[in-house]
């Protein structure tokens, strides 16, 4: 979906402007198209390497010396081959080309497989065995996984139950305190004293 309008801001500042905005909404669409956000907008617009036509390096960023040659050479290789295209005008060298250069990528694959299987081998030759590129993982047969698991009692715990019962043998016990009426030490108080009677 494109549209385009006469204030020309998506051509001038790359943004849409509201008059673009409410011909998309009145098409029904949820999300803007992927045209209208230009890569100065998102969080990837520093990640790459630029360069100029002639493969020189515009923007600096820290990188592997590697990665910048090989940026460099592609670049390289996509100029010639521009030039390439730019100097044929005729559609039966234009099939010579494209049959050539489809078997050349398939020559490059070929070659790159080989490598690959060779460094399989020589890993698998290292260790001692075939590298194993399916793994199936089955769950346990029994699984017991209900209720609480008990807590296993350590060294120091050992006479801790003892301990527990005393403690709730001294609870249970009843400690003598002083009556607010016959003020005594005894194990009752003023509300059910037996000498509340005699006294008042």
């Amino acid at each position: 979906m494109i549209a385009r309008c006469s204030c020309m801001l998506m051509e001038t500042h790359g943004i849409p402007c509201r008059y673009i905005i409410y011909v998309l909404r009145s098409t029904k669409l949820n999300e803007l198209p992927s045209h209208y956000v230009l890569k100065r907008w998102t969080k990837y617009c520093k990640k790459k390497i630029v360069y100029d036509a002639n493969g020189n390096l515009l923007e600096e960023k820290r990188t592997n010396s590697m990665d910048m040659e090989v940026n460099r050479m592609a670049s390289e290789t996509r100029k010639d081959k521009e030039h390439l295209f730019n100097d044929l005008n005729s559609l039966d060298i234009m099939h010579i080309v494209k049959s050539k250069f489809q078997k050349f990528v398939n020559e490059i694959k070929e070659e790159l497989l080989a490598n690959q299987q060779s460094r399989v081998e020589e890993i698998e030759g290292f260790i001692g065995c075939s590298i194993l590129w399916e793994i199936n993982i089955l769950p346990p047969n029994e699984l017991h996984s209900k209720g609480r698991v008990k807590r296993i009692k350590g060294h120091s715990d050992k006479g801790g139950s003892d301990k527990k019962e005393e403690t709730k043998k001294k609870k249970n016990e009843r400690v003598p305190r002083l009556c607010g009426s016959c003020k005594e030490l005894v194990l009752h108080d003023k509300h059910n004293c037996p000498k509340k009677d005699t006294l008042a």
